[in-house]
């Protein structure tokens, strides 16, 4: 769903508002994430970092 906003923001001229989305999506909340999960669950907690950082994204951003 936030690439397919990010997607649509590019080609309406709103590329800061693309380039937003996607860093606080990859580089923020995933760094976090990755950090916290990693330390309460081990390994699998970084196989399933990438689908929590989505997950908290989409609930935590209108």
């Amino acid at each position: 769903m936030i690439l397919l906003f990010s997607i649509m923001f590019q080609p309406a001229g709103k590329v800061a508002m693309a380039f937003i989305l996607s860093i606080s999506r990859q580089g923020v909340i995933f760094s976090i994430v990755l950090v916290v999960v990693e330390f309460a669950a081990g390994y699998m907690g970084i196989v399933w970092a990438q689908a929590v950082s989505d997950i908290h994204f989409i609930y935590n951003n209108p």
